[in-house]
């Protein structure tokens, strides 16, 4: 029997293969390659900003808003009272003006909305990165704030970060006089510099109905205080942005920045 010597094409390019293959099993070659596939998640990692360079970021970005006002439906959600939707008028100037006004009575925690979170990040404190969470499908960094007076009303706050385009998605609030709140910020344009709605959630306790009002509700029989829920919501729509005197809520009405 004859066996040919030579090589058919189909035949190389199988020992080719074979030749590849035996290369890519030599440990060095193998290590090598598994460093050229993880290299992109070290570079990844490389580039998340530290939590001081986040929080500062922010800082930059917010402290940017000289002043700015817009138009609010306020709407309150908690089972027993019904109140109609309130409309307000917001207004913020530098340093921390924060002013409402209100066409009538409005139940709401106004430490929820009065972006106390400044105040926060410019008095001494220490931060803590405590890990990610995904909100409403983008991911955040989430960051614990621990106020360093002892006079802060504020004892601990949790803020959910957007490393991505610096905004604040989350934050969570314990006070010394006002208990504890959660406030969501959503954003409905990717260049939206402020929130254009904020859900602000709360114990009943903890917000102060006026007594007069409380007193008429329970005389009249609407509810046994027994049976009063124990949380409530309240909703914050946006509209008619006016920031540092220009209409419209864009990264653009402020001077160029980049996170």
């Amino acid at each position: 029997m004859k066996y040919s010597t030579s090589l058919n094409p189909l035949n190389l390019l199988n020992l080719l293969n074979l030749l590849n293959l035996l290369n890519l099993l030599n440990p060095l070659n193998f290590l090598n390659l598994l460093f050229f596939l993880l290299l992109p998640c070290f570079v990844h990692a490389q580039e998340q900003p530290s939590t001081d360079d986040l929080l500062h970021s922010f800082n930059v970005k917010m402290n940017r808003i000289k002043r700015f006002e817009a138009d609010a439906n306020v709407k309150i959600d908690v089972e027993f009272i019904d109140i109609r939707d309130r409309q307000i008028h917001i207004t913020y100037q530098q340093p921390g003006q924060f002013n409402i006004k209100s066409d009538g009575l409005a139940l709401l925690p106004k430490k929820g909305m009065n972006m106390a979170y400044l105040s926060l990040l410019h008095a001494n404190h220490t931060a803590l990165s405590t890990g990610e969470e995904s909100i409403r499908g983008i991911p955040a960094r989430i960051i614990k704030i621990i106020p360093e007076s002892d006079t802060s009303d504020i004892v601990l706050a949790q803020l959910w970060l957007d490393p991505v385009t610096v905004r604040l998605m989350r934050m969570k609030t314990f006070t010394r006089t006002s208990g504890s709140y959660m406030v969501d910020f959503e954003y409905h344009h990717k260049d939206a510099l402020l929130p254009d709605r904020v859900t602000v959630s709360f114990k009943i306790n903890d917000l102060m109905f006026p007594t007069k009002a409380m007193n008429e509700l329970m005389t009249k029989g609407l509810q046994k205080p027994d049976s009063i829920p124990k949380t409530a919501r309240v909703i914050v729509d946006y509209s008619n942005y006016f920031i540092n005197g220009d209409q419209g809520n864009h990264a653009s009405k402020t001077t160029a920045w980049h996170p």
